[in-house]
């Protein structure tokens, strides 16, 4: 909400509220441009080129000149712009272990540390997983098979040559993943003095477009003694591989110069990069692009930022899709040995 304010001051409200109200009412009108594009009708001012790119970059895994503006306004109606942050207080391994409790209370197992190595297909359907344990192969069979590791990934278990052509094109030309750049910062002063439990976006700096100041959500969370921010940079282009070394250099320009006590009172802890082709990018998937959570393969089955419902993205779209999936099995199958 704040950063909409300063867009309409931008701009002037009237104009950017009412613009805005007839594209959420009606996204598919924008589909063919960009939302930079569609931005361009009402102002050309930098200032709000800037924050909505900021915007857009950050919650929706593209540049305005790289999606749709049709993609945007279903984001915004969809999710409703993200009103709220949700950070784990102890990390996100103890929601993993809360949710293996519940399988494991009502009769089921949990394996860690057991990679898949092949999904096994017979007839046209999925009839179980190969898997690695305790030093050899474990073949399970089940009566249906839902992945996670996305698509690609998927196709690679089950076998290329299980799949059509218009499934594999998919996989190659919808999905648009996210590259990103993230940086743990340590400091014995809090870098961003204003630094409430939110989200900080940043407007016209090189890379960073979003610092979330963990330590004021969850002090646990920061080395003993000092502060903890989370900082995420989105390059130039989301299209291509990124330079991972330039990519950092970049950040830690922007660093000095967003954050003034960073020279002297921070320190970098940890980088984290993730390319368009690495096994897992910020998001598989941007707003607006992504494959559906069914395959060629009968009772085989995504879930997964990949595959989202529209305006959805990341974790969000995972949780969605997850539950789509639970919905179809529960009325397909029936608990029983494969």
């Amino acid at each position: 909400a704040k950063v909409l304010g300063g867009f309409a001051k931008a701009v002037g409200k009237e104009k950017v509220l009412g613009a805005f109200r007839l594209g959420t009412k009606e996204p598919e009108k924008e589909r063919g441009r960009t939302f930079k594009d569609w931005l361009l009708q009402y102002t050309d001012n930098e200032m709000a080129h800037g924050i909505f790119d900021t915007i857009v970059s950050t919650l929706a895994a593209a540049h305005a000149y790289e999606i749709s503006a049709a993609a945007v306004f279903s984001f915004f109606v969809a999710m409703k712009g993200f009103r709220e942050v949700a950070i784990p207080p102890r990390g996100n391994r103890v929601n993993m272990e809360n949710l293996a409790k519940v399988i494991t209370s009502n009769g089921g197992d949990v394996w860690t540390n057991c990679p898949a190595t092949r999904i096994v297909v017979g007839g046209g359907k999925a009839t179980g997983v190969v898997v690695q344990k305790d030093g050899g192969e474990v073949e399970i069979a089940s009566q249906v098979v839902i992945s996670d590791i996305g698509p690609k990934a998927t196709v690679e278990l089950a076998g290329e040559d299980k799949f059509n052509e218009d499934y594999l094109r998919d996989t190659r030309t919808k999905l648009k993943p996210k590259p990103v750049t993230m940086v743990f910062v340590a400091s014995d002063r809090p870098l961003w003095l204003e630094g409430e439990p939110a989200i900080l976006m940043v407007v016209g700096a090189r890379r960073i477009t979003s610092v979330i100041p963990l330590s004021s959500i969850s002090p646990q969370l920061a080395p003993p003694g000092q502060h903890l921010t989370f900082c995420f940079g989105s390059p130039v282009s989301n299209e291509t591989r990124m330079d991972v070394e330039v990519e950092q250099g970049q950040i830690l320009l922007d660093l000095k110069e967003q954050f003034p006590l960073f020279e002297e009172h921070g320190r970098v802890i940890k980088f984290d990069s993730r390319n368009i082709d690495d096994e897992l990018p910020e998001m598989r998937a941007r707003v607006g692009e992504g494959i559906g959570i069914e395959t060629p393969i009968s009772n085989l089955y995504n879930v997964g930022d990949a595959c989202p419902a529209p305006g959805y993205t990341g974790s969000n779209a995972a949780a969605e899709t997850a539950k789509r999936v639970a919905g179809i099995v529960g009325k397909r199958f029936k608990p029983g040995k494969a």
